[in-house]
């Protein structure tokens, strides 16, 4: 069993449970399989490495239920103790309303009183601001709410997390790893990364991503090296890149600029991919999630499309579940394989 088909299995199994809450299972093993990866496990060495999905189900499902009935007995309790003081201040409001109507007869109104004005307070950041020499690799890793990239002409990397709260970052050699302090894994911000205009324009070797829902937008950075891994939270990357890996769980993945090799995968989140000439060779691999590729009219491909239920849609094509064509020089090696998702090709 590959990563994408256990991930899949395993969100199908854990569909009764609350969203967010399946996500961040799926997010901790998803989390393992690629750590084996980097390790050197193959797919199916990785998954054979975990407990079996019966075991890693129920163990869940167990959880999640002797949490939830720990939570109604409490709600209930809860709900009798305020209960029991919303009738006691009640009563006291009744006696004071009693007492002051029988004080008081009249009221007079305050002359030129002046208007209540609501202050409102601007939204603090964390800014912290790094050398930039020397750094040729950045890893990123973030929870929530969104991560966006910017360039500047500067020659620093700016770290700026908003409504203050903290992060942690480490410089090793060559390589700067960013993530959230403990205290955020339950609460989501925004954190935004400005690196220099000369460290992303090709000097940069490296760009690792990894996110839980957050929405990653990407502009105008270059990398030889993108790896972008989100589970529930869409991304956007426009920028110029020798590779891309890019998986996605259920978040849509918008890709547009320059790359020579790409790689994506998704469970039921949708691949909408935009290329130019640039690009060598491209592999999809998804289970639900439709895919959609836009290529130059002038650039030559060789498509091989197969799926179990999905359907491809192509000017040249009729309707059809599988398909092996040339167009042009077929320079370009694309393959496409879909368990229920629809490939669209498109040109421009």
């Amino acid at each position: 069993m590959t990563r994408i088909e256990f991930l899949t299995e395993l969100d199908r199994r854990l569909e009764v449970l609350p969203r967010e809450e399946a996500d961040r299972h799926l997010a901790y093993y998803a989390e393992i399989l690629a750590d084996r990866a980097e390790d050197g496990m193959t797919d199916e060495e990785a998954v054979a490495s975990l407990e079996s999905l019966d075991t890693i189900t129920n163990r869940i499902l167990s959880m999640h239920y002797t949490t939830k009935k720990e939570k109604n007995r409490d709600r209930r309790t809860a709900v009798i103790c305020i209960s029991l003081m919303i009738g006691l201040i009640s009563l006291i409001v009744g006696l004071l309303v009693a007492v002051a109507t029988t004080s008081y007869t009249t009221s007079t109104p305050v002359a030129n009183a002046p208007s209540t004005e609501i202050e409102t307070t601007p939204v603090e950041c964390t800014t912290v601001s790094i050398p930039a020499d020397g750094i040729r690799n950045i890893e990123v890793n973030w929870i929530s709410e969104s991560l966006s990239f910017y360039v500047w002409d500067e020659n620093e990397i700016t770290l700026e997390v908003l409504d203050n709260l903290p992060l942690t970052y480490s410089v090793e050699g060559d390589t700067l790893t960013v993530g959230p302090e403990a205290a955020m894994t339950d609460t989501g911000s925004t954190l935004i990364v400005t690196l220099p205009r000369a460290l992303s324009e090709r000097l940069l070797n490296e760009l690792t991503i990894s996110v839980t829902s957050a929405y990653v937008d990407l502009f105008e950075i270059n990398a030889s090296k993108l790896n972008l891994t989100t589970i529930s939270g869409g991304c956007t990357v426009d920028g110029f890149f020798d590779e891309v890996n890019v998986f996605t769980t259920s978040g849509d993945v918008f890709v547009y600029g320059s790359f020579e090799r790409g790689t994506f995968e998704a469970v039921s989140g949708g691949l909408y991919i935009t290329a130019d000439g640039m690009m060598r060779s491209c592999r999809v691999d998804a289970v639900s999630g439709s895919v959609s590729l836009t290529l130059p009219q002038d650039l030559g491909y060789t498509l091989a499309f197969d799926s179990v239920s999905g359907n491809l849609y192509a000017d040249e094509l009729d309707i059809t579940s599988s398909a092996d064509f040339t167009h042009g020089d077929g320079t370009a090696e694309i393959v496409v394989d879909t368990v229920s998702g629809d490939l669209s090709l498109m040109t421009f």
